[in-house]
């Protein structure tokens, strides 16, 4: 599979939203951009747009343990069903 500028561009979006902010502000922030595609016709929504988005956010996430940078871990406890009940 070609990995497009758009996933590529969401990956980025993610990341940065994950070292700025947290993990949960990049899902949300993920959702709510497909979420805004499907209802407003502006833009297509793709479930790949949004795992690109969370992927870059967990490589952020990742890169914060890696280098030592504390911050609060229960951030990462995913209930996997919720997250996805709105599709």
């Amino acid at each position: 599979m070609k990995i497009t500028s758009d996933k590529k561009l969401h990956f980025l979006v993610g990341l940065a939203i994950a070292l700025v902010l947290n993990i949960w502000v990049c899902i949300l922030a993920g959702a709510g951009k497909e979420i805004y595609d499907k209802i407003s016709k502006k833009g297509t929504p793709e479930f790949m747009d949004f795992v690109c988005t969370v992927l870059g956010g967990l490589v952020g996430i990742l890169a914060l343990l890696i280098f030592g940078v504390e911050f609060d871990l229960s951030l990462l406890r995913i209930n996997i069903m919720e997250l996805f009940k709105w599709i």
